[in-house]
């Protein structure tokens, strides 16, 4: 089995292989289903305007928009196991009181592996993760607000469990301008994700502590022309784990014209994994978005990505 072949099964289930000390179980929870973000180096907690639940949960309470439908897909690279997929789709729906609901589902299956019987003979595993999010924010006063999400994950493997887990964060928006023709708004939020009780994947195995992270970032949104727009993003992601703690910055820019056409770029740092050039581009007319991106990492170990998205807003 090669490197790559063996990252994509650790991603599929650490526990199929015997969770190592420096691995995390539950990959689908750290996964950037946000296919703008995603090509910007895979920033948080800008001013998103799709996959609110799992980029931005404050962004629909500021935002203009009511309601928000996405969905996006992730491909991993194909191995002799099959092809690793993820699959999301969320929703947001802004009330009049300044309140948001949020809620979404993402799968990650794909992989057909051979595990060994109580026999001879020789069976399959196909495991997957599922997860279903819940969330609600509310807006203190216009240029702030906080959110809390919910998440239940179900992961199958050779063995299975079920783990339970919360994110609380807050998010302050402020529009002004650099000079009389330079409107801007700036972004920033901190989050705290994936909290909850260690899970196990059988009852006598050892619990295993969930990928609970801390994120701070944001984005600065500049009008350059009538036509033009920029937007700078920056982040920092920090997994608390003792025993597979890590550190993510992310660093991106998108340039947009006339509120249709984007073409993103970004880059992505980690302190103990592979790290990632972004890129990326996307379309919006009428509410309905369309967008893809593609992350290319640097080491033999690290895994490609394609992603794209298709959601619609008003």
């Amino acid at each position: 089995m090669n490197r790559k072949i063996l990252a994509i099964f650790i991603l599929t289930s650490s526990i199929v292989l015997g969770a190592s000390a420096q691995s995390r179980i539950l990959p689908i929870l750290e996964a950037n289903p946000d296919i703008r973000t995603a090509a910007m180096g895979n920033t948080m907690l800008g001013s998103t305007n799709q996959m609110y639940i799992y980029s931005n949960p404050a962004a629909l309470t500021f935002g203009p928009r009511r309601l928000s439908i996405d969905a996006s897909t992730i491909a991993y690279p194909k191995s002799e196991d099959g092809r690793l997929m993820q699959y999301v789709a969320s929703a947001g729906y802004k009330f009049a009181n300044r309140s948001a609901l949020l809620a979404g589902v993402r799968y990650q299956g794909g992989l057909t592996v051979q595990g060994n019987g109580q026999t001879n003979q020789r069976n399959t595993i196909s495991p997957y993760d599922l997860t279903i999010d819940l969330g609600y924010s509310f807006a203190v006063v216009p240029e702030l607000a906080v959110y809390a999400t919910a998440t239940y994950t179900k992961s199958c493997a050779a063995t299975s469990t079920n783990a339970y887990a919360f994110s609380v964060g807050a998010a302050y928006q402020k529009a002004f301008r650099l000079s009389a023709t330079l409107p801007t708004h700036l972004t920033i939020g901190a989050r705290l994700l994936d909290l909850g009780k260690p899970v196990k994947f059988n009852d006598m195995g050892l619990p295993y502590s969930l990928p609970t992270s801390v994120a701070v970032g944001g984005d600065w949104n500049v009008n350059i022309a009538r036509q033009h727009a920029l937007t700078y993003a920056l982040s920092c992601r920090h997994f608390t784990p003792k025993a597979a703690h890590e550190t993510l910055v992310g660093t991106g820019l998108e340039y947009t014209y006339n509120k249709m056409v984007s073409l993103r770029m970004g880059y992505q740092f980690s302190d103990k994994a592979a790290n990632a050039i972004t890129f990326g581009a996307g379309g919006e007319f009428a509410g309905l978005k369309l967008n893809v991106a593609y992350n290319r990492t640097f080491a033999d170990y690290g895994l490609d990505t394609f992603l794209i998205g298709l959601g619609y807003t008003f």
